[in-house]
């Protein structure tokens, strides 16, 4: 059974898992009926999946006249993720400090709306409920450490009696972009963000003096 359109947007609901229901010669599901109960939904197979398609890491680094640069990053394309932390300031059991994409949901008098529709007097449209329309990429690029340095001339340390003299600044964790601001991707190979008990690595900048004689 499926959830009636109107209840998710266009969403089917996730609850139950059938994996043996009636399939038609082209792999679509048959034999479907309509409910206004969440709880009577089935779940299907969607064919998304954590792992993503690809993952990487992009470094480079170069110098000139004294200057010094050093930059890695780190990349994932693909993979779906479930935002709970983010659903959760749209529940209606959250306490306070609703998330403000409460705004955006969808409202039945105007027709507008990009989010599903909101009803705390209703459990299947309050966000309480575990659907497909949560699903988020996680795909996202980060730029995991930058180094800016730059060494004083030889013929001036020579001068001064000092072998050698290098300043330098480095930022790690400096920024990370996924699909929604906030969602970091990287904490979690389960696809979700909830009860794992990891943390976003903190971002640090530091700086420092390189000096011999």
């Amino acid at each position: 059974m499926k959830i009636e359109d109107f209840n998710f947007a266009g969403k089917k609901a996730i609850v139950r898992v059938d994996f043996n229901v009636p399939l038609d010669e082209n792999g679509n599901v048959t034999g479907q009926t309509t409910t206004k109960n969440y709880t009577s939904a089935t779940k299907y197979w969607l064919g998304k999946q954590a792992l993503p398609d690809f993952n990487g890491g992009l470094n480079t680094s170069f110098s000139y006249k004294g200057f010094d640069v050093n930059i890695a990053t780190a990349f994932q394309l693909g993979g779906w993720a479930y935002d709970s932390q983010y659903l959760d300031g749209l529940s209606s059991t959250y306490y306070v400090g609703h998330n403000k994409d409460l705004w955006n949901t969808f409202n039945p008098e105007t027709g507008k709306g990009s989010l599903p529709i909101w009803n705390a007097n209703n459990s299947s449209n309050s966000y309480t409920q575990t659907s497909d329309a949560h699903l988020i990429s996680a795909s996202y690029f980060s730029i995991r450490n930058l180094t800016v340095g730059y060494t004083f001339p030889s013929s001036l340390m020579k001068r001064l009696g000092i072998g050698s003299l290098r300043v330098f600044a480095t930022g790690d964790n400096l920024a990370l972009f996924s699909k929604r601001q906030g969602f970091d991707p990287r904490v979690s190979m389960s696809g979700g963000n909830s009860n794992y008990g990891g943390y976003s690595p903190m971002r640090s900048i530091t700086a420092g003096i390189n000096l011999t004689f």
